[in-house]
């Protein structure tokens, strides 16, 4: 039983989003090592809560409130360590190019 409400249908929207951005990067990136470890970690939680959505009992005595809120969790916590890892690297890059007799 997957549901059909609209929540979970900007969840699974979130799931697709991400999946897409993990793709693209896949293609176009040259760490390629990197995000072939992302996107097995985006396999797991996904077969996870696949697993945790299929069951009917998990949706029962307001319990899909819980589902709905960690089920949007795992991508967005996904997004934003990765966001954060690009930061740090361009970051990184931006100090390593700049010149040295500057404050």
């Amino acid at each position: 039983m997957f549901p059909t409400d609209q929540e979970f249908i900007l969840v699974y929207v979130l799931y697709l989003a991400t999946l897409g951005i993990l793709l693209f990067y896949l293609k176009h990136s040259k760490k390629r090592k990197f995000f072939i470890v992302n996107l097995i970690i985006y396999i797991a939680y996904v077969v996870l809560l696949a697993f945790i959505f299929a069951d009917e009992e998990n949706f029962k005595y307001g319990n899909s409130l819980a589902i709905l809120f960690y089920s949007a969790m795992f991508p967005i916590i996904h997004l934003l360590v990765l966001f954060l890892i690009y930061l740090f690297w361009k970051l990184s890059l931006l100090l390593k190019s700049r010149p040295k007799n500057l404050p």
